[in-house]
């Protein structure tokens, strides 16, 4: 009894690997977002595979240039998904570009505002948020939007 030839076993483990980088590219597309990246193992596997796709026809090797082709197209799909969900999460990102230093200022004047007008508001006697009314099921009665409208001008400076 023979045993496969060196092409097939390099082959397979080449497949092999392509279904372990498409499990990669099915968790992506799962969490529809980046999970701990490493931009130089994909570089090296990617070039390596394009490198077998020159390489194994040469040594007339078809079971490892199937395999490095399922490999290359695995590994340009998970780089694809990797460049979209990059660019997606800066898109979404309005602070991006900014030091830490500058982000927490920023949150800090931002809770400053929202703790300035829930203050407004119950001066003004509004004490159900948007998010509270829709679980209660309900709508702002007349006192409500008086005390909001009042509340914005309050806010705005038009108030007394």
């Amino acid at each position: 009894m023979s045993l496969p030839g060196p092409d097939l076993i390099n082959g397979l483990f080449e497949g092999v690997g392509a279904l372990f980088m498409f499990r990669s590219v099915r968790q992506i597309l799962k969490d529809k977002q980046l999970k701990g990246f490493c931009w130089s193992t994909c570089a090296f596997f990617g070039c390596w595979s394009l490198y077998n796709l020159f390489f194994y026809p040469h040594l007339n090797q078809w079971a490892s240039t199937t395999g490095a082709a399922l490999m290359a197209v695995a590994n340009s799909t998970y780089v694809f998904l990797v460049i979209y969900y990059r660019h997606q999460d800066h898109k979404q990102d309005p602070l991006r570009g900014l030091s830490e230093a500058d982000k927490n200022r920023e949150f800090r004047s931002v809770n400053a505002e929202l703790d300035q007008m829930r203050e407004a508001l119950r001066a003004n006697g509004v004490f159900h948020t948007p998010l509270a009314l829709r679980r209660r099921g309900g709508e702002w009665d007349e006192y409500e939007l008086d005390a909001i409208s009042r509340t914005k001008d309050a806010l705005s400076g038009k108030g007394s």
